[in-house]
């Protein structure tokens, strides 16, 4: 992914998520020890962040749903390296207070990807007016929850800032709050006219015009707050060996709603000119920072500089040209930024439309093939005798050796299936018996 290689990483991301369900990284194992225990549940949610990360609100793209994990938060960092286990376990769900920052980042990363998974049902246009606002309302009910459930020593504050100036944990410090922040403009920039992530046009005259006043105004100042965040971080002068790549999109999400707010609202804004163009560098210089540990950033620099000067030079903006080809019905919006936009997949559906609307036409022509061949199967000549499907026979007995010494040595996954009563028999289900490959 930092190198830019999407079209390979989209089916890796994928499989390892089947690993993980394979292994049972989704059940707590009571077998082994905390350590253990607490190793395979920060693995399983590191996959789910990461598969959230690729799904980007898209139901169909997401391989690790949450519904499928029964492990608890992860626990604090003291807790873990010192090998105490915490007398109870915060679930993801609960009202109780969050253990850590590392727990805070896997809850904001479920709340994004709920947030982005209605705002672009609501950007479809298979929403009513109605049905838009009660889910606005909804979600805003969870952020402020969620943000309750926080420690008072990891809630943002320019003090607890630059408490942690020196401290490993920075990072993960400010990307739980530049989400946060950026939900609230995910959740109202489909009500903000002229974006290609808004609701359709008739969908949005529906709905009162204080409501879609305040929707801006929320998302304006929460594009403001993540502006504001990244200042302060770059004001404290690091250096950063590694940021992650959410902080460059967030960069470039926060500076773009800012600019379409001033363009469109004008003297509205309640930011001055000179305040955004001193966000814009700040921004900038959080995106080259992460570019240097990801090449596949430069993109998003050189996106935000175009933005900049497009805005400068007073040219339409290109999502403004998106907005009048966009479709009427109901469709897929994916961000600019988007992983899966950038795995360069090819979208065939037109061609697939127009080859069904022929396909009457060659079904004469396949009941004939089909009659003179003897069927579907006729066709398949098999090799005899058919080749082995066990590895063992091909194994030299060194090599044999060398796998059961590899098996011999206990680690956290081990006995993962054992366990009674939480799973099924895999083993069954994974023999294949000639008929899978028609189902």
């Amino acid at each position: 992914m930092c190198l830019g290689e999407y079209s390979s990483a989209f089916p890796l991301v994928s499989l390892l998520s089947r690993f993980a369900f394979s292994l049972r990284l989704n059940y707590d194992n009571q077998r082994v020890c905390f350590l253990a225990r607490e190793a395979r549940r920060r693995l399983m949610w590191a996959i789910y962040m990461l598969d959230q990360t690729w799904a980007a609100g898209l139901l169909e793209f997401t391989t690790c749903p949450v519904d499928a994990i029964y492990v608890g938060l992860p626990c604090p960092e003291e807790t873990w390296e010192l090998d105490v286990s915490p007398q109870t376990e915060v679930q993801l769900k609960s009202q109780t207070k969050l253990p850590g920052l590392l727990a805070a980042n896997v809850c904001v990363s479920y709340l994004r990807d709920k947030v982005l998974r209605h705002a672009k049902r609501f950007a479809a246009g298979n929403c009513s007016a109605i049905e838009i606002m009660y889910g606005i309302r909804e979600l805003e009910t969870e952020l402020e929850q969620f943000y309750l459930r926080l420690p008072p020593s990891s809630a943002y504050s320019e003090r607890n800032l630059r408490l942690r100036t020196h401290s490993s944990w920075l990072p993960r410090f400010i990307v739980l709050h530049v989400l946060w922040h950026q939900c609230y403009c995910d959740l109202y920039r489909c009500i903000t006219n002229g974006l290609i992530e808004s609701v359709p046009a008739s969908t949005l005259n529906e709905f009162d015009t204080a409501f879609v006043l305040r929707c801006w105004e929320q998302c304006t100042h929460h594009a403001v707050q993540i502006a504001g965040i990244l200042t302060s971080l770059t004001d404290l002068r690091l250096e950063f060996s590694i940021l992650p790549l959410d902080m460059a999109v967030c960069a470039y999400q926060c500076i773009r709603l800012l600019l379409h707010g001033q363009r469109v609202y004008g003297h509205k804004v309640p930011v001055s000119r000179e305040r955004i163009k001193q966000y814009q560098r700040s921004c900038l210089q959080i995106i080259q920072t992460v570019a240097r540990t990801s090449p596949s950033v430069q993109t998003i620099e050189r996106d935000l500089k175009d933005l900049i000067d497009e805005t400068q030079d007073h040219n339409a903006h290109p999502e403004n040209r998106l907005k009048h080809t966009q479709q009427q019905g109901p469709h897929q919006i994916l961000s600019i930024h988007s992983l899966i936009a950038r795995s360069e997949f090819i979208d065939d559906s037109e061609e697939l439309a127009l080859e069904d609307a022929h396909a009457g036409d060659n079904l004469s022509a396949y009941e004939k093939h089909n009659h003179e061949y003897g069927g579907p199967l006729g066709t398949l000549r098999l090799p005899s005798p058919l080749p082995s499907l066990d590895p063992a026979e091909d194994m030299t007995p060194s090599s044999i050796v060398a796998s059961q010494t590899w098996l011999q040595g206990g680690n956290a996954f081990e006995g993962a299936w054992d366990q009674p009563g939480i799973g099924f028999d895999f083993i069954r289900q994974m023999q294949w018996d000639g008929m899978g490959y028609f189902c």
